[in-house]
C-alpha cells in the first residue's frame, strides 16, 4: 500500500477525517484566543501528568533511586526530543555529585556504553521506545554490567525488553501526532521525581554543590 507501517497508515488515515489545524494540537480550533488555547493544553497536560503518577509505581521509583545510589556513572541517552528530556535529566543528577555523562550521538553513546561498569545506571529516553541506534548502545551497556533505566510512552516495546526498571511517560494519545507533546511534560516529572528521592538521601553531598554552583553561576549576572 506504500506505506512504512502501521503507524505511517494510522497517521495518514486519521489526517483524512480530522481538520489540519488539530495536527498541531487535537481539539485546538482556528479561532481559539489565548486563554482558551492556554486551558486545552494545559488541562490536558495536567490530566497526563495524573495518569502518569497512577501507572508509575511507587516501588518501581524506589527500585531505581536504589540503582542510581548504587551507581559509580549516570549515562543518559536520548536522540531528538528525547534528548531535550535526557539533556534535563543530565542538568539535574550532577548537582547530586555522581559523575555523569549525556549525549544524543549514537556513536559517543556506544563509546560511553562500551567503558560502562558494573551497576553503572543507564538512562534511556525514547518515547516510541523502538529507537535501533539508542537500543544498540543500550545492550552494550548492558553486557558490560550496567543497569537501564528507561522512560517510555510505549510500556510495550523493545526497550521494554532490556530494561531493568521500566517508567511510562503517560500522553494523552493522539491520531494524527506519533509523538504525544504531554509525554515529555511528564517524563520531566518523573525524573524531577527521582532526581528529588536522590538529593534526599545525598543531602549534604547536594547541597554543598547546590552552594558552588550557585556561587558559580552568580559571576554570571548582574
Amino acid at each position: 500500500m506504500g506505506y512504512t507501517g502501521y503507524q505511517d497508515l494510522k497517521i495518514n488515515l486519521a489526517s483524512t477525517i480530522v481538520k489540519p489545524v488539530e495536527n498541531i494540537f487535537e481539539g485546538i480550533k482556528e479561532n481559539d484566543d489565548m486563554y482558551i488555547i492556554m486551558q486545552k493544553v494545559m488541562s490536558s497536560s495536567i490530566h497526563s501528568i495524573q495518569k502518569a503518577i497512577s501507572m508509575n509505581e511507587s516501588t518501581e521509583m524506589e527500585k531505581a533511586v536504589k540503582l542510581i545510589l548504587n551507581a559509580k556513572k549516570l549515562m543518559f541517552f536520548g536522540m531528538g526530543g528525547s534528548w531535550i528530556v535526557a539533556l534535563d535529566a543530565y542538568h539535574e543528577f550532577i548537582r547530586t555529585g555522581i559523575p555523569c555523562v549525556c549525549n544524543s550521538d549514537s556513536h559517543w553513546q556506544v563509546m560511553y556504553a562500551a567503558m560502562a561498569e558494573r551497576n553503572d545506571v543507564i538512562f534511556a529516553f525514547s518515547t516510541s521506545g523502538s529507537n535501533k541506534d539508542l537500543i544498540d548502545s543500550i545492550k552494550v551497556g548492558k553486557k558490560n554490567g550496567a543497569k537501564i533505566i528507561s522512560i517510555t510512552s510505549n510500556q510495550k516495546s523493545p526497550l521494554q525488553k532490556i530494561s531493568d526498571i521500566l517508567l511510562t511517560s503517560y500522553g494523552k494519545e493522539s491520531m494524527v501526532r506519533s509523538e504525544a507533546m504531554e509525554s515529555r511534560i511528564t517524563s520531566l516529572v518523573l525524573i524531577n521525581s527521582l532526581f528529588v528521592s536522590v538529593a534526599l538521601k545525598r543531602l549534604d553531598i547536594t547541597l554543598n554543590n547546590l552552594d558552588k554552583i550557585r556561587a558559580g553561576i552568580a559571576v554570571k549576572r548582574y
